[in-house]
C-alpha cells in the first residue's frame, strides 16, 4: 500500500524535474507515489517525465490541455491519490 502521495506540479521545468524527482527516489524511504501534473509546459517536462516514469512505476504523469495554473495542477494530482497521507 502506497503510504504517502507526493504532489508536483510542473510548468516548463525541464531543467529541474529530473533532478527533484531523483531526489525523492533517492530517500530511504519507499512507501510513496509521485503525482506530477504538467500544466501545459511548452518545453519537454512531460518527455523527461514520462521517460522516468516508465523505468519507476511509483511516478504518474497527468498533462492539463489547458493551463491551470499551480493550483489546478495539485489539485488534479491530490484527486489521482492513493495515499495516507499527501506530502
Amino acid at each position: 500500500m502506497t503510504e504517502v502521495s507526493i504532489i508536483m506540479p510542473a510548468f516548463n521545468a525541464a531543467q529541474t524535474i529530473a533532478e527533484a524527482i531523483r531526489s525523492i527516489q533517492n530517500q530511504t524511504y519507499n512507501e510513496w507515489e509521485l503525482l506530477v501534473t504538467d500544466d501545459c509546459s511548452s518545453d519537454n517536462t512531460s518527455a523527461i517525465v514520462s521517460a522516468m516514469s516508465g523505468k519507476d512505476s511509483r511516478i504518474k504523469l497527468f498533462q492539463h490541455k489547458t493551463n491551470q495554473r499551480a493550483y489546478g495542477a495539485r489539485n488534479t494530482s491530490i484527486k489521482a491519490a492513493k495515499g495516507r497521507y499527501i506530502a
